[in-house]
């Protein structure tokens, strides 16, 4: 539609009165304004239909969150620590840096060698960094800490709205809602037979002006096939998304925008956190395996290619670990470079099985992309192996594994996986 627009701007038609463009502001209207409305709706009068389960789901947040904060936190204390080390090594003289200088004596990119994060005796970490790439990473985790800090006094407070004692209106809420629906339903319908009429008298007019006599019994046809193959893809489409909608559908929509990430196909956090909280109200059984993955790269990549090569890597990385875990369990995006998988009924040499394949996978699409190549850390946690049986304590546990890798800088990471791509090639 949006190309008969462009290319058929002054066409309108005799029997609806409509053009493409005016179709086309329509539907958008309903894509940018009455969906959005009733969605904003449903968020707004707290309409659910399960008050308790909204309630445990905000509390499984919450505890989420502050989870995350903890984390991040401990990164930041140990980031303090090295930014420190390379203070205390640059007062000790210029034999500790090495760089190029300028002209004037001063050096932009000097390098501290040997500065030491000591995280504990038994995981000690030498590392090589400059002073600039240190406080970029701080400001990045502060920043990041304080968006985690928001959502949590934002789910805070949307719990402490669920839990007042206010007398709830949630059924007249919800029938003004459905009422709503059917009402862009309706008017769906009547646009989806304006947009019929239209396209049909479109077709005569065309055809009318496209095949031309050339002799008694010779025609040339200038009808373009395709344009009308893809205008009943659209048509087609809408009319599956009206009838979605009359037959009650609607909660299936909703479920599929609400708890599937776009860019990577998979369960999005909001998911992620259902189903912790779902292992996290009973005692987890035997042979439970917890998997935190991560795209050491993905930071890497966003600075180097913007925004698009990031979702672009975030997709590829989202198809690999879909086929890893098909025959395994669950598994999610968690946000920003974090992935989780939760299997049942999976021993630790499974966990190791699983580990490595996706490894393989990973490396396999490296060498099939050199151009877009991925760099991932796996750390694993079973319930029989560490004698954890609590939900949030083995993926504690399991955060504490990934942190060990904390000190390795993306950009070596990336090039590295880059190094090895080329030596398979």
């Amino acid at each position: 539609m949006r190309q008969k627009k462009e290319t058929q701007p002054n066409y309108r038609s005799a029997a609806t009165g409509y053009s493409f463009g005016d179709l086309y502001e329509i539907y958008q209207s309903y894509i940018d304004y009455d969906l959005p409305q009733i969605y904003s709706l449903i968020l707004e009068q707290e309409v659910t239909g399960d008050r308790e389960t909204l309630i445990k789901k905000y509390q499984s947040d919450i505890s989420t969150y502050e989870l995350d904060l903890q984390n991040m936190q401990e990164k930041i204390d140990d980031l303090n620590i090295l930014i420190q080390s390379y203070s205390d090594k640059n007062k000790e003289g210029t034999e500790y840096h090495f760089g190029t200088d300028s002209g004037d004596g001063t050096s932009s990119d000097y390098i501290l060698k040997d500065v030491q994060e000591d995280i504990s005796e038994e995981f000690r970490i030498s590392s090589e960094t400059t002073y600039d790439a240190l406080i970029d990473e701080y400001v990045d985790l502060e920043t990041e800490k304080e968006k985690l800090q928001v959502d949590l006094e934002h789910k805070q407070k949307l719990l402490a709205v669920f839990t007042s004692d206010v007398e709830s209106e949630e059924k007249s809420n919800t029938q003004a809602i459905e009422e709503s629906l059917e009402t862009l339903s309706q008017n769906l319908d009547e646009m989806y037979q304006i947009l019929s009429d239209t396209v049909d008298e479109y077709n005569q007019y065309v055809g009318a002006y496209n095949v031309s006599t050339l002799a008694s019994i010779t025609t040339e046809e200038k009808i373009n096939v395709r344009m009308y193959i893809v205008l009943a893809v659209i048509i087609f489409f809408f009319g599956g998304c009206i009838g979605a909608i009359i037959l009650g559908r609607s909660k299936e929509f909703l479920d599929y925008i609400m708890y599937t990430d776009k860019k990577t196909g998979l369960p999005n956090r909001a998911m992620c956190d259902i189903e912790i909280e779902r292992y996290a109200a009973e005692k987890l059984k035997d042979s439970f395996v917890f998997v935190l993955v991560k795209i050491d790269n993905l930071k890497y990549v966003n600075d180097k290619g913007g925004r698009e090569a990031g979702d672009s890597l975030l997709k590829a990385f989202g198809k690999i670990l879909k086929r890893a875990a098909s025959s395994y369990g669950f598994a999610g995006y968690n946000g920003s470079d974090q992935f989780i998988g939760m299997f049942e009924d999976c021993t630790a040499q499974r966990a190791s099985d699983f580990k490595q394949y996706l490894e393989e996978l990973v490396r396999y699409h490296n060498v099939q992309n050199p151009s877009v190549t991925i760099q991932v850390s796996v750390a694993v946690s079973e319930t029989n192996s560490e004698q954890i049986y609590d939900m949030r304590k083995l993926m504690a546990a399991t955060f504490r594994k990934a942190s060990a890798n904390f000190n390795q800088k993306p950009e070596d990471k990336a090039k590295k996986a880059e190094n090895e791509t080329k030596s398979e090639q």
